[in-house]
């Protein structure tokens, strides 16, 4: 969300100056139905031919609303995006039935497909976790795990002194490195994917150029 900000004129800044010390975590985004509803993403289609799909994104212009966006346009799919103040409130209006579909990282609604409240239908990464569930893969459009979801990075100032930098990015490293605190990360079902510095720096580049194609896009729906 804040790299469509920058594109949109929302904000103003250059995300390239910043010096990236790593990419410490990437969500996976899911597509659910309540578990009265659609039963796979197939029945979803369907239904949207013959009307849009109510969709929950959460707050206008944040990450869900994105992704939402992304999917829409890649698929040709005829959706209508409905927005709530939260995770929370969103997935409310599934289980309510208010929006047929709903758009969530699948780690802040795990407790919901634990115990079966809501049905993926269509995951941005792989479907090993999700029987039944299709992938943006499957569906022709691989990029969309990475774009599709978001991600979040460690950063410093810009021209940060390179013995500074060398030592933060040392410090992250010994951090994933140990046990205490990726035993929490385990219990806290918080996963880590880290690349640090220049490797870092190149998927911000390459996911702000892929907005920034995007731009008349977004602008339609934002």
């Amino acid at each position: 969300s804040f790299v469509t900000d920058v594109i949109t004129g929302r904000v103003e800044f250059d995300m390239t100056k910043y010096t990236y010390l790593a990419k410490l975590q990437s969500t996976n985004k899911v597509l659910v139905a309540h578990k009265t509803g659609f039963k796979s993403w197939a029945e979803a289609v369907d239904a949207s031919r013959k009307a849009p799909l109510k969709i929950g994104v959460g707050q206008h212009g944040r990450t869900n609303h994105i992704a939402g966006i992304v999917l829409a346009e890649a698929l040709d799919l005829n959706a209508r995006f409905i927005t709530a103040q939260s995770t929370a409130g969103n997935m409310s209006m599934v289980i309510r039935g208010d929006v047929q579909l709903g758009v969530a990282s699948d780690d802040s609604i795990s407790n919901l497909i634990q115990s079966k409240e809501v049905r993926v239908l269509l995951t941005y990464k792989e479907t090993d976790e999700y029987q039944g569930a299709v992938s943006m893969k499957e569906l022709g459009h691989p990029e969309m795990a990475e774009y599709g979801s978001s991600h979040r990075f460690a950063i410093a100032p810009p021209q940060l002194p390179k013995e500074i930098n060398l030592f933060l990015i040392n410090a992250l490293k010994k951090t994933m490195a140990d046990k205490e605190f990726m035993d929490w990360a385990r219990k806290a079902d918080f996963a880590f994917n880290p690349i640090y510095g220049d490797e870092s720096l190149a998927m911000a580049r390459k996911y702000i150029q892929f907005y920034e194609k995007m731009e008349p896009t977004l602008k339609k729906y934002l």
